[in-house]
């Protein structure tokens, strides 16, 4: 009956929040007060941060979470009690960790046959880390190489080997900028060869990428990536 008693003062209050939502759409100068108005805006970045730390988490229902984000802001009790939610949370984080170690297992294969398959290319060459590199095009010879406190400016794209492509500052029409130290370590290797003009396809094995963690939901674990790097500039360190 208790349970019963809070999941009806969810529904109203879903059920007002939505009427409340839907008159502000019309207008957002309906709000009635500035503290409105700065609840809402406080309650909208409140609810961004949320979604940035859940967006690795898989099979989320969001119509439950906004509802128990709003329970516990109202002080409704919850509908389950702390060991049921202890349970389900400890359950839920064993089977994505199975499913990681799934994943890393079989990329890890299918990186090594890449990797592999990938050298045999005459145009390849292997560095002694295992990073592989085609040069496409050639930059100034008299170029100065990036030194490991420099900054660059790049364009990319990076894709995983069944062509995905997970990042490319060719489609946000501007070059991107990367400070050596903040990037990944195959990264930090290859531009250290490369010269301003020099245009290079550029395989990382996945411990010169993001290894056995993977990043987000379109790099898995154990992952090969492959870049086209063109490197712009070099912005030298004031400590070079």
């Amino acid at each position: 009956m208790h349970r019963i008693k809070n999941l009806t003062l969810l529904i109203l209050f879903a059920t007002s929040a939505l009427a409340w939502l839907s008159a502000q759409a019309q207008d957002s100068s309906q709000f009635k007060s500035e503290d409105e108005k700065f609840s809402y805006a406080l309650g909208y970045q409140v609810g961004q941060g949320i979604l940035e730390q859940l967006k690795d988490i898989p099979d989320l229902d969001m119509h439950a979470l906004s509802g128990a984000v709003a329970a516990s802001l109202l002080g409704i009790d919850s509908l389950l009690s702390e060991g049921e939610m202890a349970e389900i949370i400890v359950s839920r984080h064993q089977k994505m960790e199975e499913k990681m170690a799934e994943q890393a297992s079989e990329n890890a294969q299918k990186s090594a046959a890449f990797l592999e398959e990938h050298k045999s290319r005459e145009d390849v060459t292997v560095t002694e880390s295992g990073l592989q590199y085609r040069v496409l095009e050639s930059g100034d010879p008299a170029g100065e190489l990036p030194g490991p406190d420099d900054t660059v400016i790049v364009h990319y794209v990076g894709t995983l080997a069944d062509g995905t492509e997970f990042d490319s500052s060719r489609a946000r029409g501007a070059p991107a900028s990367f400070p050596l130290v903040s990037i990944i370590p195959g990264w930090r290797e290859v531009l250290q060869l490369m010269r301003p003009g020099d245009l290079w396809s550029v395989v990382l094995p996945p411990q010169l990428g993001y290894g056995e963690s993977g990043a987000g939901n379109l790099i898995g674990p154990n992952q090969v990536l492959l870049f086209e790097i063109e490197l712009i500039e070099v912005r030298k360190s004031p400590e070079s």
